[in-house]
């Protein structure tokens, strides 16, 4: 199911964040319900990390997300499309923070470990995706920061701008640059590709539903 959904996510991560702004140049729709998609993500996010169940349930949730997001843009369309880069950014920052806390796995160490179908990992890769975790929380909080300063200061043409485009821009150049800093810095780890982690998030999801601890080894593993 993973495998298959693979492409499709793909497509989505990269075809949204152009088409979005070439719909933003073209003036082909108001920049207002361009803002729309952050509120279903915003919204969604919120009730999904509030249930538990199977896929049909967090689509349900989504769904309900892209509901109120429709109503919120219909009711209050400046304000709605100013809020939903803010939300999105802390919901999103809060998920990567949370699994900091003590008796919890980092997410990054989670996602490090099911893509490698629960290979130990080396003592300096826990301590890396630990830190990274938190790196990207960071992240996520310096874009809701912006995201806050853009809606009280600027217009909703450059909110949607950074919200569907610029965003995203960023997120990739600090995903690449993590990713050739980490090949070169643990060359002599094994290292999964792009496409394996992908699967692990579609096939697992982002929140654990347990905490197990992650698995320890000090032994250096092949380079791939």
């Amino acid at each position: 199911m993973a495998q298959a959904r693979l492409p499709l996510f793909t497509a989505l991560a990269l075809g949204f964040p152009l088409l979005s702004f070439a719909l933003l140049q073209s003036g082909l729709l108001p920049p207002v319900w361009l803002g729309l998609p952050n509120g279903v993500l915003a919204l969604g996010l919120l009730l999904g990390l509030c249930v538990e169940g199977a896929a049909w349930v967090r689509a349900v949730a989504i769904g309900m997300g892209a509901g109120l997001a429709s109503a919120g843009l219909a009711l209050w369309p400046g304000d709605a499309v100013a809020v939903f880069p803010v939300v999105v950014n802390l919901l999103v920052g809060w998920l990567f923070l949370s699994t900091l806390r003590r008796g919890h796995e980092p997410l990054i160490t989670r996602i490090a470990r099911l893509a490698r179908n629960g290979e130990p990992m080396a003592d300096a890769l826990l301590l890396y995706t630990r830190r990274l975790t938190a790196a990207w929380a960071g992240l996520f909080c310096l874009l809701a920061l912006n995201a806050t300063a853009l809606a009280v200061f600027t217009s909703t043409r450059t909110v949607v701008l950074f919200g569907n485009t610029l965003d995203y821009a960023l997120m990739a150049l600090f995903f690449l640059g993590e990713y050739l800093y980490r090949r070169r810095r643990y060359r002599d780890y094994r290292h999964v590709g792009l496409s394996q982690v992908i699967r692990t998030l579609l096939r697992h999801g982002w929140l654990a539903r347990e905490n197990p601890p992650a698995p320890r080894t000090d032994a250096v593993s092949q380079r791939s």
